[in-house]
Order: C-alpha cells, then sequence, then structure tokens
C-alpha cells in the first residue's frame, strides 16, 4: 500500500529532471543526436556547434554560404526539430 507521500519513481524522475538545466540539457542532446536526420548528412557535415539557451537554438556553420541559404529555411528547420523532440521548445533559430 503506497502512502500518501510517497511518489512512483516516474514522478521523483520528473521532479528531477525539470529541476535546473536538466531538462533543456537533455533536449540540447536529442537535437545534437537527431541533427543529421533533421538537416541531411551534408548540413551536419558543416555544424560546428549546436546549443539551445532557453527557447533558442544556436547552430554553428563552417560556411557562410550555406549559413546564408538556412536563413531561407529557419521555420522548416524549427518546426522539423519541435517535431523530433515532441513539444515545441525551440522558438527562434540563429546561425553562427
Amino acid at each position: 500500500m503506497r502512502k500518501s507521500n510517497s511518489h512512483t519513481l516516474k514522478e521523483l524522475i520528473e521532479v528531477i529532471i525539470n529541476k535546473g538545466r536538466l531538462r533543456s540539457g537533455m533536449q540540447e542532446f536529442n537535437i545534437q543526436k537527431s541533427w543529421e536526420e533533421i538537416v541531411g548528412e551534408n548540413i551536419a557535415g558543416h555544424t560546428t556547434r549546436i546549443a539551445l539557451r532557453g527557447n533558442t537554438l544556436y547552430v554553428n556553420l563552417d560556411s557562410s554560404v550555406l549559413r546564408q541559404e538556412l536563413g531561407f529555411g529557419k521555420e522548416f528547420i524549427t518546426k522539423k526539430v519541435n517535431e523530433k523532440l515532441g513539444k515545441s521548445v525551440v522558438e527562434k533559430l540563429v546561425f553562427n
């Protein structure tokens, strides 16, 4: 029998994840892990860094031409990232 102040393991894990930056870090890791699948091998090959700060995703690229081209597709990429995460996390995408 469960006491009224006891919690399931799932509830405790959620509490731990929601404290501090752990959730954001996990979301950033999931984006990094899925980046090639989201944007393709060629673009992923030119990506040097991905960082999620708040609701802004910062993507560093080693090609100024690619940076300019991807600037036109920010909404599409943002949508694909959020679909991959299963919720709306990224509101703004910045290419550096």
